[in-house]
């Protein structure tokens, strides 16, 4: 009897253990699996961001960490450090009123595309600066 239920109770012993491992850290693949992490996570870019309270179905994939904003009453400027844990959308201060221009990732020029009505630019993995300005009319 105790074979018996021994057969029984391993099997879902071994598969809790297994659904509630972490995942494993990019650093941590063995060398020889390596170059096959791109087409395992193919669709679940996701997965490498973190969870938001825990929660796996909740991953954020960018964290900005400083928004600094220089405002006058003719322009102003901006400087957004982030971290981006998968290639990601990241919104910019402004709209479409007041669209931010001259903005650089890293000191080099970047594209600013629009996504539901709120600018913003595509940005790689990794810790970023981004920077840009603005320009308004003075009100009278």
């Amino acid at each position: 009897m105790f074979h018996r239920l021994a057969l029984l109770v391993f099997p879902v012993l071994l598969f809790t253990v297994i659904a509630l491992a972490d995942p494993l850290k990019p650093e941590s693949v063995p060398d020889p699996l390596k170059p096959w992490t791109g087409w395992v996570l193919h669709g679940h870019k996701n997965r490498a961001c973190p969870e938001v309270q825990g929660n796996p179905e909740d991953r954020r994939c960018v964290w900005p960490t400083s928004l600094e904003l220089v405002l006058d009453d003719r322009a102003g400027r901006f400087t957004l450090n982030t971290r981006v844990f998968a290639e990601s959308w990241l919104p910019l201060p402004g709209d479409a009123e007041h669209w931010p221009q001259q903005v650089e990732v890293d000191g080099k020029p970047a594209v600013v595309a629009t996504a539901d009505n709120t600018p913003g630019i595509r940005l790689a993995p990794g810790e970023h600066t981004v920077k840009g300005r603005f320009v308004w009319g003075r009100k009278k």
